[in-house]
């Protein structure tokens, strides 16, 4: 039966077992055995979306939950957008205040909302279209 004894260390080794032809062989052995081995690797392709390719029968990746195809900004229209739309407010008639659901944005002639929105309400200028329990419908603009 034959021991080897232990080795508890690791040490670099000296210039000069660097400089010896076994050693050299040694690491020119290894350095080839890892060369073989990768490259008896099968080369993996880069995923379909990475490659420069212009083929007519790819589909992109279409999510299978519903969520996930969520609607660009772009895709609303402002009115759809417009948070005052649709609120239950209190309008003055007489002495008397009025509940009445706003309906939607008054618009000009060629089919513009007329108004800008601004963060400060003094300077908003939007105009609205609020119906009343009656059904009137009156322009509004809120300040």
């Amino acid at each position: 039966m034959l021991l080897h004894p232990a080795r508890s260390t690791i040490q670099a080794l000296s210039r000069t077992e660097l400089a010896s032809d076994g050693v050299i062989e040694q690491i020119k052995s290894l350095d080839r055995s890892i060369r073989d081995a990768i490259e008896s690797l099968p080369l993996q392709d880069a995923p379909r979306e990475l490659q420069d390719v212009d083929d007519d029968d790819y589909t992109p990746y279409i999510p299978m939950d519903p969520e996930m195809n969520k609607p660009e900004a772009d895709d609303f229209s402002p009115e759809e957008c417009d948070n005052l739309i649709s609120a239950e407010v209190l309008l003055p008639k007489e002495d008397v205040l009025v509940p009445a659901i706003i309906v939607s944005r008054k618009k000009n002639s060629d089919g513009r909302p007329i108004g800008n929105s601004h963060t400060n309400p003094i300077l908003d200028t939007r105009i609205y279209m609020s119906s009343s329990v009656t059904g009137t419908l009156r322009n509004m603009q809120l300040t």
